[in-house]
């Protein structure tokens, strides 16, 4: 886009001057697939080691956590984990199990709290090992098996069973792996009875080497998932790994166990028949310490993701907790919109595309970490956080949804809030975290929101919603929504939208805190509807053919009449390879500190760099 110079509204002091192109780095066009890298992106040799980041989320108030750190690494323009990998399934997984990890009988895998690998135990020896692998007969069962040859073989290190069934049963629980070959298997697991040891030493589903063997559902009326751990209470200590689940008439994943993990696995096609018993593809209820890492969850009349309660405060017998984790994962097309689906069939899901609720265990938090995922194309909402406490939603890509709106005739009887993210507590139960480092563009339908807060009034900590990137053309609604009751603290976001209502709208009876703040209306709408009590300092505000609109200290520049030129939105995905200010910049050292709350920016840069705070999502640093 070219470049363009024009007057913007500084409050509290004076005009100043922005580079829009230099604000737009932020937001340069680019490509993504079904969660796929943008086109362009950076080879992932590009990313270097960073330290543990492991400490506090936020849940309690304190400081912010993983977010200090994660700009060490992360990278906007290129998007890929410390294995180069980007979000969802592995094209080629980086730590296979083959009979090279067999032999040494433990793997690595690398994430923010374990930068180097963290080990995890296949079996003491090869006889905690056993291979499924449906190309052999039944009298084959529990024979020696060579993986070399895919054969039972005299010289086999290994037992083997033709079914995943028999060989969970041959391998009993503890520190045991079942090893699947390639291949369909028509197979329905209760894994309850099948518990792993501890968390390094556990029991493993996993694909063999490169291959992705398939979990075949059951037909319209099943009332079982594919993979189950449905007891209420206890640690699974289980795994599942490189795998595909589909074509389930219940959910592909239902667990009510702690420390479950899914690594590598896609989801698609469960809950695929309207009335039928489920949720979605992938349901945790009541877990905590679970992971589910470079997941793919997609088609269903459900949500994509769903994660219940956990105990971010840690057990009740005083046993440190930390919640739950979903990272580098995808989640799209959830929530059937298309032709040939019954469309009224699960509004009453919601269909989220990652559903946060507070269940009716006896759980009183979550501290859920939601980080580096991509979620697009989903029925409702693209998020949806309920009641949830202590949560921390940073460098995720959200888009593209509340497709029903457009679609579905009778869409508006069924959902209350057109927005992508929507976060929202009772009378009793208040959201509170962090939303921070996101990019929240372009929503599935017409007039539909960024995202809307809707948390009750006593929540002890406000959300904290910081360094976002926020665009796209929002049609008659708000792009940021602060409702009625709720306490929250907006900093530093970059808002570039178009609304013919209001870019940044806070209801009567909110009580926030905007600061640092850059607001774009490339529409005919206002900038900001803010309340008298709210505390709005050191934001900027550009309207070249809007208005301001109702604010607090109600002073301000008018632009002059020839800066009422239209400017075009963004368009696409975010696919920046630089995002920085241009030291030129106006907002550059021009906003307040916020020290003690976040020390980073939208790209990494940490704040601040150069004389002060800079305002906006981004920070430039003097050389580079």
């Amino acid at each position: 886009m070219a470049a363009s110079v024009t007057s913007f509204v500084f409050f509290p002091r004076w005009p100043l001057v922005l580079g829009l192109a230099s604000f737009l780095a932020c937001s340069s066009a680019g490509t993504v697939g079904d969660g796929g890298p943008a086109d362009g992106d950076a080879d992932g040799s590009a990313l270097a080691d960073g330290g543990d980041t492991g400490g506090d989320r936020g849940g309690d108030g304190g400081d912010v956590g993983p977010i200090d750190e994660v700009g060490t690494y992360f990278d906007w323009g290129v998007r890929r984990d410390r294995d180069g990998r980007p979000a969802g399934i592995y094209e080629s997984t980086p730590y296979p199990i083959d009979e090279a990890a067999l032999g040494r009988l433990y793997y690595e895998v690398k994430n923010d709290e374990h930068p180097s690998g963290r080990r995890f135990y296949l079996g003491a020896s090869a006889d905690d090992i056993v291979f499924a692998d449906g190309r052999l007969g039944d009298d084959c069962d529990g024979a020696s098996y060579s993986p070399a040859e895919r054969a039972c073989s005299a010289s086999g290190a290994y037992r083997a069973f033709d079914t995943i069934g028999e060989a969970v049963e041959a391998a009993g629980s503890g520190n045991r792996s079942v090893v699947i070959r390639e291949g369909t298997y028509d197979e329905q697991l209760d894994l309850d009875e099948h518990l792993g040891q501890d968390g390094d030493h556990r029991f493993t589903l996993v694909g063999y080497g490169q291959e992705r063997p398939v979990l075949e559902g059951a037909s319209a009326g099943a009332e079982d998932p594919i993979l189950k751990t449905n007891t209420t209470t206890g640690e699974a200590f289980i795994t599942y790994q490189r795998l595909k689940l589909q074509n389930n008439a219940h959910r592909g994943v239902l667990n009510r166990r702690d420390e479950l993990y899914m690594i590598d696995v896609e989801i698609e096609n469960c809950v695929n028949q309207p009335g039928n018993t489920g949720d979605g593809n992938v349901v945790f209820y009541d877990s905590s310490d679970c992971w589910l890492h470079h997941c793919t969850s997609h088609h269903t009349y459900g949500h994509c993701y769903k994660l219940s309660d956990a105990y971010a405060d840690g057990w009740p017998d005083g046993t440190p907790s930390d919640g739950n984790i979903l990272e580098w994962s995808v989640g799209y097309e959830c929530g059937y919109w298309q032709s040939g689906y019954d469309q009224t069939a699960y509004f009453g899901h919601h269909s989220a595309g990652l559903d946060f609720p507070q269940s009716d265990g006896q759980r009183e938090a979550h501290g859920h970490i939601v980080r580096y995922n991509i979620v697009h194309d989903v029925l409702a909402h693209c998020v949806q956080m309920r009641n949830v406490e202590g949560f921390s939603l940073h460098h995720n890509e959200i888009y593209g949804c509340i497709r029903g709106k457009d679609a579905l005739s009778d869409y508006g009887e069924h959902f209350g809030y057109d927005v992508q993210v929507l976060v929202y507590g009772t009378t009793n139960w208040q959201s509170s975290g962090e939303i921070a480092a996101n990019v929240i563009r372009d929503p599935g339908s017409g007039s539909v929101g960024a995202i809307r807060v809707s948390s009750s009034e006593g929540a002890e900590q406000p959300i904290r919603i910081f360094n976002n990137l926020f665009y796209g053309d929002f049609g008659s609604a708000p792009a940021v929504h602060l409702s009625a009751g709720t306490s929250t603290l907006f900093a530093n976001n970059s808002v570039y939208a178009g609304s013919s209502d209001t870019v940044l709208r806070e209801e009567d009876g909110a009580s926030c805190t905007l600061v640092n703040n850059i607001v774009y209306q490339s529409a005919q709408g206002a900038c900001a509807r803010l309340m008298p009590e709210t505390d709005d300092d050191f934001n900027l505000y550009f309207f070249p053919g809007g208005s301001l609109g109702e604010h607090a200290d109600g002073a301000h520049d008018q632009l002059p009449a020839e800066q009422d030129f239209w400017i075009a939105l963004p368009e696409g995905a975010y696919g920046a390879t630089e995002a920085a200010l241009d030291g030129e910049n106006d907002a550059v050292d021009r906003g307040t500190g916020l020290d003690g709350i976040f020390d980073q920016s939208f790209n990494g840069v940490p704040r601040p760099c150069g004389a002060g705070w800079d305002i906006g999502a981004c920070e430039y640093c003097p050389g580079g």
